[in-house]
């Protein structure tokens, strides 16, 4: 049953918040007990929807799970049956589904699942997920694909390791790669890998599990898996767009928050930190809290940004940020590097009274806009407006917290597929957020 978001504007935030666990990491974390028949206890889990299909794609396939506590998950992947066939409704949820392809291709050489959108391989609709490029990237692994009747066959046809080049540093074609190179008979080197920090997360779970590799600058050499234990624990760490997500909801409210579960390194705080200092924004970081100093808008400066992937300003970050820049004395710009859909939340914005607009540019990105001049000081006014993708609906969000009324925010199913118990969260601080069914 559809639910909606009904947002009362003009409440200040105050008190403490945690970030919730990474989305990004727990999403591949729960396709480990795929490698190796075992039990796993998986720490630090977000509750969102991405992860409770995940959970099922694990049980389609004979595992056994549970929820151990309130992030902490239980895998019992003894009983495996690597024979099932994927249904695309399973499959086409969350694009972290194809690792499990890429795992049981690897170890038992063939995986069948149903595909009937041959455009996208499951996750936000902002540019080029297309399958056609997933299918290309496994065919370097030794993977034939075969599709016949909306039915795809992947079979294995190669043991041998690979080399394979990185495009633009792709953090899912890295992890695919990694995850496709463990179940080789010889070594396989990936360069031009990501340097997105969640990786080096997956790399340390991998190690605790026995896989061993070299990494070296922007190089990896992955030594095939042989594990040599059946008991495993994994652990999650924070979530850095939802860290992102906080500190720029309560700039825009002009709200003081102690936001905790701080993890400096690990969730670009030096990006952050450089980004919110040319704003002019007061804070301070005291270990794993990041304390919201009270900030006027009328005091901050507006930015220029140029959004793409780390150590750059992340490209889920310009959308993040991009209702604070409707409240900002004077011009901001920002230019989206990566997807060419990830401007589309300015069309909702607009309705709400954001003053932008799109830029020409000499470089053709499928003849969509990636450039955007914000003029700020904009008065937004409550009205209906739909999430399109999950961080376009935290801004939403955002903007309906400083707008005059009340906002109803359709297509909250993509909030709730990144962001655990966002609204309970924001509830909790001063938010004036019902959720409704309809």
């Amino acid at each position: 049953m559809a639910t909606k978001y009904i947002v009362t504007g003009g409440y200040k935030l105050n008190g403490e918040i945690s970030v919730q666990y990474s989305k990004n990491i727990a999403m591949k974390l729960l396709m480990n007990p795929l490698l190796v028949e075992g039990e796993y206890l998986i720490k630090n889990i977000p509750r969102i929807t991405s992860t409770f299909n995940l959970i099922k794609i694990l049980e389609f396939f004979g595992c056994v799970c549970s929820w151990k506590s309130n992030h902490d998950v239980f895998v019992d992947s003894r009983n495996l049956n690597p024979n099932a066939v994927m249904s695309d409704e399973t499959f086409s949820h969350t694009s972290s589904a194809i690792l499990a392809v890429q795992i049981l291709v690897g170890r038992f050489g063939k995986c069948v699942f149903e595909k009937k959108d041959l455009e996208n391989i499951g996750g936000d609709r902002i540019g080029s997920r297309q399958f056609q490029i997933t299918i290309d990237a496994v065919k370097n692994y030794g993977i034939s694909v075969d599709i016949k009747n909306e039915t795809i066959i992947f079979t294995r046809i190669n043991q041998e390791g690979f080399e394979q080049i990185i495009p633009d540093e792709s953090y899912g074609i890295s992890v695919g790669a990694l995850y496709s190179a463990l179940f080789k008979e010889s070594n396989s080197r990936i360069t031009g890998i990501t340097k997105q920090p969640d990786f080096k997360i997956i790399l340390q779970n991998l190690k605790q599990m026995g896989v061993k590799y070299t990494l070296e600058e922007n190089e990896l050499i992955v030594e095939p898996f042989k594990p040599d234990t059946a008991k495993f624990e994994l652990v999650n760490i924070s979530d850095w767009h939802d860290f992102a997500t906080l500190v720029f909801m309560g700039i825009i409210t002009e709200s003081s928050l102690r936001i905790n579960n701080f993890n400096f390194e690990y969730m670009a705080g030096d990006v952050m930190v450089d980004y919110l200092t040319r704003l002019g924004v007061a804070f301070t970081c005291q270990g794993t809290s990041f304390l919201l100093h009270k900030n006027k808008l009328q005091s901050l400066r507006p930015i220029d940004i140029i959004a793409s992937v780390t150590p750059s300003f992340m490209t889920e970050w310009q959308v993040l940020i991009s209702a604070l820049l409707t409240q900002i004395n004077g011009y901001s710009h920002i230019a989206e590097l990566w997807f060419t859909d990830r401007m589309s939340h300015w069309n909702e914005l607009k309705k709400m009274g954001a003053n932008f607009t799109y830029l020409p540019n000499r470089q053709s990105r499928q003849n969509k806009p990636f450039v955007v001049r914000v003029l700020g000081r904009s008065k937004l006014v409550g009205t209906t407006v739909t999430a399109e993708n999950l961080r376009s609906g935290a801004v939403l969000i955002m903007a309906a917290l400083v707008a005059e009324g009340k906002t109803d925010i359709l297509g909250v199913e993509h909030i709730e597929r990144g962001y655990d118990n966002l609204v309970q969260r924001l509830n909790n601080i001063g938010a004036h957020i019902e959720v409704r069914t309809i």
